[in-house]
């Protein structure tokens, strides 16, 4: 009997050579490769990894059971064995590309199986799949129903992370634009996986995003696309799972060291697109609107969110008393962006926006969420965004300036920042007190002895530092 099964493995290896009786041949071969090691090594061997993927190009459209049985083949041969990684990298992945747009969803899901073997721990076959772009493939069936709706979603999950995560040392810069379509589908991703409960599929997922985000040529695509409310939704969905974690519990506070550092990513790709000359451009119009005559004297009307800036208003207003628990990683995390993205937008504005102090008071709910952050290291990065929003808001005249000086809580949230113990808030403090005292007298009577002792408090932390300094 061994000497059958021993002649049957012989005559199924010379068929798929000689490319007859491959169905067969295949059949055969998976099976036994489950449990024999050297099976499994002969597949890996060059001729019949390349005569193996012939049998899969030639049966797409032809016996999707001969593709299953030739895939699960390359699978075998490549799980643990660095050399049939090599080989099989040497001969492409065009038959992966083709398998990934099957219209049979059982093909396409056991092609994401076979290149994870493929594809764990061998960078040679990851950055191959980069070059020849089977990450397009994998957002494309990850976005796919029967796969959400399934729970063998992980492999291909695990494997655009390895692919995408050599962006930046192939092509820091995109050499040429994402299709418009592969951009509206990065960015459904982790908003299609959001209610599942790995983190870490959902980690990663936000992160391959990330990978191209980072990317300005994706940047100018989101601002061409229309498409920065993506980003937006995705920093919600992760502030939002942060937000149901207690860091007081062992596993919650692992979860949050996850999300913690997506959240800050997240903040720094928003504030890049929100930087961009073409991104205020296309926003001008929101910056810029005319207020409803029923919109003064601080009665504030009720508005309708129907843009961006008035998006970013709500969140700064909604959020001005509330108390971030820095523990948790994502809190304040859109808070920030809001302060952020509004702050870049006029940055890159022309300072006509004097509504935002004069109608709008925007000025008064940062002040309070000054007041109500504290003198902690843990709102550095909040008290930093409210700072740089505040002295964009100042930049339209001298009485919005004097507005902003006299308001009841100007003073005691700046003494605050003034008297932080992080340098880098007396330092802001400084900029937005010179923003404030900008050809206004009367603000610059208010600051004076604030500005000097922040001042001087700068100048003996400096002292300090440098005495402790060692010699260079």
């Amino acid at each position: 009997m061994a000497n059958e099964t021993t002649d049957d493995i012989e005559k199924a290896f010379q068929a798929l050579s000689l490319n007859t009786k491959t169905a067969e041949a295949v059949t055969l071969l998976s099976d036994a490769s489950k449990t024999q090691v050297s099976i499994r090594e002969r597949l890996a061997d060059p001729s019949t990894l390349k005569a193996l993927i012939e049998v899969i190009e030639c049966n797409l459209s032809e016996s999707l059971p001969t593709v299953d049985r030739a895939l699960r083949c390359l699978g075998n041969a490549c799980a643990d064995n660095n050399s049939g990684r090599d080989a099989i990298t040497s001969l492409g992945f065009s038959w992966a590309i083709q398998c990934l747009r099957s219209d049979d969803q059982e093909t396409a899901i056991l092609t994401t199986k076979v290149l994870y073997n493929i594809c764990s721990d061998h960078e040679g076959s990851q950055q191959a799949c980069y070059r020849e772009k089977v990450h397009f493939e994998l957002v494309r069936v990850l976005n796919g129903d029967d796969v959400v709706e399934g729970e063998e979603y992980s492999f291909a999950v695990d494997l655009l992370l390895w692919i995408t995560g050599h962006k930046a040392a192939i092509e820091a810069t995109l050499e040429e634009p994402l299709p418009d379509h592969q951009v509206a589908a990065l960015l459904r991703l982790p908003r299609v996986y959001a209610d599942q409960s790995d983190l870490d599929n959902f980690g990663s997922l936000v992160e391959s995003v990330l990978a191209f985000l980072r990317d300005t040529t994706v940047q100018q695509q989101i601002v061409e696309l229309q498409a920065f409310m993506g980003i937006w939704t995705i920093l919600e969905l992760v502030e939002d799972r942060g937000s149901s974690l207690d860091p007081e519990t062992e596993q919650d506070a692992e979860d949050l060291k996850v999300l913690g550092p997506l959240c800050t990513s997240l903040i720094w790709c928003i504030s890049d697109v929100a930087a961009r000359a073409d991104f205020a451009q296309a926003h001008a119009g929101e910056v810029l609107r005319t207020i409803p005559s029923d919109h003064r004297d601080g009665d504030h009307t009720p508005m309708e969110v129907t843009g961006l800036v008035d998006r970013l208003i709500e969140c700064i207003r909604d959020h001005a008393e509330d108390g971030f628990d820095a523990k948790r990683g994502t809190d304040g995390a859109l808070y920030t962006a809001s302060c952020e993205t509004l702050g870049n937008l006029l940055w890159g504005s022309t300072p006509e926006y004097s509504y935002l102090v004069e109608e709008e008071e925007l000025h008064a709910p940062l002040f309070r969420r000054i007041i109500r952050s504290g003198n902690g290291p843990s709102v550095a990065a909040i008290l930093h965004s409210i700072c740089g929003l505040l002295i964009q808001l100042s930049r339209p005249s001298r009485k919005v300036r004097e507005e902003i000086g006299s308001y009841v809580e100007t003073l005691p949230a700046i003494e605050i920042m003034c008297r932080h113990e992080m340098s880098q808030i007396k330092q802001d403090s400084v900029k937005l007190l010179k923003a404030l005292g900008k050809d206004c007298p009367r603000n610059q009577e208010r600051f004076t002895e604030l500005a000097q002792e922040v001042l001087q408090a700068i100048r003996a932390s400096n002292d300090s530092t440098m005495a402790g300094a060692e010699p260079s």
